[in-house]
């Protein structure tokens, strides 16, 4: 067992699949005390066996006084937060002129007033060095056709960021843009009838690559990153992009068959 954190307090927010349960089940390893809060009891539950440690905090992000209570819980069990590490993420796939009032409502609470609350709540177990760091998208930069509110809510959320720096400084914020990721749950519930033409969109303008990044990969890196900041409270970190260094892909066949196994190994 690593002990790179050993002692450190982190919760880690979306911990039941994806990026989030990957970093939550790398930290407990890495000798954290971690809390892991989600919306799915089971899941959560699931995590702990896979880590060997940690504690599950149930909690929904897109209801105010269950994330607060639930990033509460986790400082009081803690006994303070260290790292809080926010990975819950949803996307709608469509065309913005199909994008309804619901899928709009669903996106920005789970990916940027959801995460505004858990910081919020968090603010009062945390010192003076204390990290937060949030998970933003490339699509934030680099917006792609039939993810359009997806990346709108990841602009909202680095811009957000910025603003806790600004109005909480001693504190470091740090956005993790992160390029294609899998096996997640990201892309479980995508019209493939729509996906189809938008990968070709996608790979006609040259946002697609033959390789997407892996979930363990990344969840490494976050968890090397929240060591180093934190035997270095004199360093702040504002933003760092994790991106695969493989080739743009030349149709969309192929990008199409990455994606379809990725997302049978997510499943």
């Amino acid at each position: 067992m690593n002990d790179s954190l050993a002692g450190r307090r982190v919760v880690v927010v979306g911990a039941s699949a994806g990026i989030g349960r990957a970093v939550a089940v790398r930290a407990v390893r890495s000798g954290a005390r971690v809390a892991l809060v989600a919306r799915r009891q089971a899941r959560l539950a699931e995590v702990v066996a896979e880590a060997g440690g940690g504690v599950p905090v149930p909690g929904d992000v897109r209801d105010l006084p269950s994330c607060t209570a639930a990033i509460g819980r986790s400082g009081e069990v803690l006994q303070g937060i260290d790292v809080l590490c926010y990975c819950a993420g949803m996307a709608p796939l469509a065309l913005l002129a199909d994008t309804e009032s619901a899928h709009w409502q669903a996106v920005f609470e789970t990916n940027v007033i959801g995460a505004n609350h858990a910081i919020r709540a968090a603010l009062p177990y945390m010192e003076s060095t204390s990290v937060v760091m949030a998970l933003s998208s490339d699509t934030a930069v680099q917006p792609r056709t039939g993810l359009g509110a997806y990346g709108a809510s990841k602009s909202a959320l680095r811009a957000a960021m910025a603003s806790w720096r600004a109005e909480c400084p001693g504190h470091r914020f740090c956005c993790v843009v992160v390029g294609p990721t899998a096996p997640t749950e990201f892309g479980d519930d995508f019209d493939g009838s729509l996906l189809g033409p938008l990968l070709e969109d996608w790979t006609r303008r040259g946002l697609a690559q033959e390789q997407m990044l892996h979930t363990d990969d990344v969840a490494e890196v976050l968890v090397e990153t929240m060591t180093t900041l934190l035997r270095h409270p004199q360093v702040g970190m504002d933003e760092f992009v994790l991106r695969s260094p493989s080739a743009v892909v030349g149709t969309a066949a192929s990008i199409t068959a990455s994606f379809t196994s990725r997302a049978t190994e997510a499943r």
